[in-house]
């Protein structure tokens, strides 16, 4: 008999285990296929797993011996770069303090990443990870992606003498998501124009919103309001007639 079970610590998922097999400590064998992290900023954190095995089954030890709790190794799979990815990491002297915080940041979360950092014409920096997590640190629209943005500002800014901004991308992210973006308004305007009812987008942070309205800015049809409060902010499109 051999049971899986998940906790927040091993102590717990070994006891929940126990209760599922029905058996003593001391007639299981148990490994730790898992150990718990509790992660950076909510990212990366994991449960325990532990594996509760009766030893009459697959061991030859009697009752009497002590349990054996042995370690699984678990290694993080390493996804091979796509064809163009390899960015050469920045050499010490040229990392900037939000790559510096980034590199802290992904050394808790046990995460491998390469960073490469562009300056724009507004003096704000982009700073573009490649790393095999990127649907972690994406999230659901990019929601993990902005709180680790936000939280990279934070840092850095907190006792600088010039406020820097910067802007973080996974991988070309944010460049496919506003060319869908783009091509999702476009779309929803044709309808707006041909029926005269408004549309309300799902809610966007104020980067997508903004390409909203600059995407219909010149449309002498079509208007763009923002409307709702904190996560719920959408933007609103309607006839610039009605």
């Amino acid at each position: 008999m051999m049971v899986e079970q998940k906790g927040n610590t091993v102590e717990e998922a070994i006891e929940l285990a126990l209760k599922k097999s029905g058996l003593p400590r001391e007639k299981v064998k148990i490994e730790v296929i898992v150990e718990p992290k509790k992660g950076v900023f909510g990212l990366g954190a994991q449960s325990a797993i532990v594996r509760v095995t009766a030893v009459e089954e697959k061991f030859e030890q009697t009752a009497s011996q002590p349990t054996e709790i042995t370690p699984a190794k678990v290694e993080l799979s390493k996804q091979k770069p796509r064809p163009g990815q390899d960015v050469p990491e920045i050499s010490p002297e040229e990392k900037s303090p939000g790559i510096k915080f980034l590199q802290e940041v992904f050394k808790g979360l046990g995460i491998e990443a390469k960073f490469q950092a562009l300056s724009t014409e507004d003096e704000s920096q982009v700073i573009d990870i490649i790393t095999p997590e990127s649907a972690l640190l994406i999230g659901k629209q990019g929601k993990n992606l902005d709180a680790l943005q936000y939280l990279t500002n934070i840092a850095i800014n907190r006792d600088a003498d010039k406020r820097v901004r910067v802007l973080l991308d996974i991988e070309g992210y944010r460049a496919r998501r506003k060319e869908t973006l783009v091509a999702l308004v476009k779309k929803v305007a044709d309808e707006v124009r041909q029926t005269g009812r408004s549309v309300s987008l799902e809610p966007m942070n104020a980067y997508e919103r903004r390409i909203v309205h600059l995407t219909l800015k010149e449309d002498p049809d079509i208007a763009t309001e923002s409307m709702g409060e904190g996560e719920e902010r959408r933007v609103v499109i309607k006839n610039r007639k009605a």
